[in-house]
């Protein structure tokens, strides 16, 4: 599979593509592998494009609650680069995903305006899904929430 097939790589132009692709790693993804967890600051992020990841909090009764679903259309760990983790990262549905090392990424975002772009884009893109599906939960019965 090629980084192309996610959705945050698939359209950067042609030199920032290569920057990327030459230190990303492919890897297969395990359903129930644990990527980082809350308060882990991640050494890895990664670009899906088989595997789903779930983000996951924390709740009182001490079973963990999905707030998001990531797969090919961002990256696991954005809003983690450099600091501590606020949710776990586990994969929900095995696959392949590219790899690339935190410090890599920080040093590649000073060359590559258009991911700089697409990726605050794809965090505002999970930002407005978790925010919907929260108002879902709220306001809808369980019915009208599987439509959703």
């Amino acid at each position: 599979m090629s980084p192309r097939s996610n959705c945050l790589l698939s359209d950067l132009p042609a030199a920032e593509y290569e920057a990327f692709t030459r230190h990303l790693t492919l890897v297969f993804l395990r359903k129930g592998q644990v990527l980082f967890d809350v308060g882990e600051v991640p050494r890895y992020v990664h670009y899906p494009v088989g595997a789903v990841v779930s983000m996951l909090q924390d709740s009182r009764d001490g079973e963990p609650l999905e707030t998001c679903m990531l797969g090919k259309t961002c990256m696991v760990g954005v809003a983690t680069v450099g600091q501590p983790s606020f949710y776990q990262a586990r994969v929900r549905s095995s696959g392949p995903a590219y790899q690339l090392s935190v410090s890599t990424l920080r040093q590649l975002r000073s060359q590559c305006p258009t991911y700089c772009l697409q990726a605050t884009e794809a965090v505002n893109r999970v930002i407005m899904k978790m925010s919907q599906t929260l108002v879902c939960s709220r306001h809808h019965g369980l019915d009208q929430q599987l439509i959703r």
